[in-house]
C-alpha cells in the first residue's frame, strides 16, 4: 500500500460534524509508524474516488486509520 492508493475501510466510519453519511473508502495520502503500528492517512471519498469529503472551506480532510482496519483496494475496478 503506498500514496494514492484506494481503501477500503472494514467498518463504516462516520465523521463526528457530518452524521448523515458513512464512509467506506479512502484515498491514501501517506503511511506512518506509530509505536511499531502502521497507520494509514487518507482523505475519505466515494466508491469511484472522485468525490472527496472536504471541509467548510474545501479542503480535503485528513484521518487516520490503523493499517487493520482498512483493506487495499487499489487492485479493484470502482464501476
Amino acid at each position: 500500500m503506498r500514496a494514492g492508493d484506494f481503501i477500503r475501510l472494514k467498518a463504516p466510519f462516520t465523521p463526528r460534524f457530518n452524521n448523515l453519511n458513512a464512509y467506506r473508502f479512502g484515498r491514501v495520502v501517506a503511511l506512518v509508524t506509530v509505536d511499531a503500528d502502521q497507520m494509514v492517512l487518507a482523505h475519505l471519498c466515494d466508491r469511484p474516488g472522485t468525490a472527496v469529503l472536504t471541509d467548510e472551506q474545501g479542503q480535503p480532510i485528513l484521518y487516520g486509520f490503523w493499517l487493520h482496519e482498512v483493506k487495499d483496494w487499489s487492485d479493484r475496478p470502482f464501476l
